[in-house]
């Protein structure tokens, strides 16, 4: 495992952790990398997404994408911009609420195969 003074080692026990419930063998970078993010995702007000990340079993790697996504967009973003996972107050919300100013976007994450399928369906009901 990865011992880098930047990161808090409970951070880098987490990430190691995370990666050994996975077939992929990450290396010492990768393991560092996730360190970093879940440190600035928890820095950002997104504990909940580290924590629904950490717990997610099985479908890890759904959760990488928003893990990800959330860590690119927190780190190329203002830190006075709000950013939200899955906001408080909306039956189903949506994954993520970025409040910029007076604009408002809601974000959606997808597997790929299934807005391949909802295309196909779409393509299908236009048709008819």
């Amino acid at each position: 495992m990865v011992n880098n003074p930047d990161y808090p080692l409970t951070y880098l026990n987490i990430a190691n952790r995370i990666f050994e419930g996975t077939k992929y063998r990450a290396s010492d970078s990768d393991i560092k990398d996730l360190a970093k993010n879940i440190s600035l995702l928890k820095n950002r007000g997104l504990s909940k997404l580290n924590d629904r990340f950490i717990s997610s079993g099985r479908k890890i790697w759904d959760n990488f994408s928003e893990h990800n996504f959330a860590s690119i967009l927190a780190s190329h973003i203002n830190h006075e911009i709000l950013i939200s996972y899955e906001p408080e107050g909306l039956q189903r919300p949506p994954d993520f609420k970025i409040v910029i100013g007076k604009l408002t976007y809601w974000v959606q994450m997808k597997r790929l195969s299934e807005l391949e399928a909802r295309n196909r369906q779409d393509s299908i009901v236009r048709e008819i």
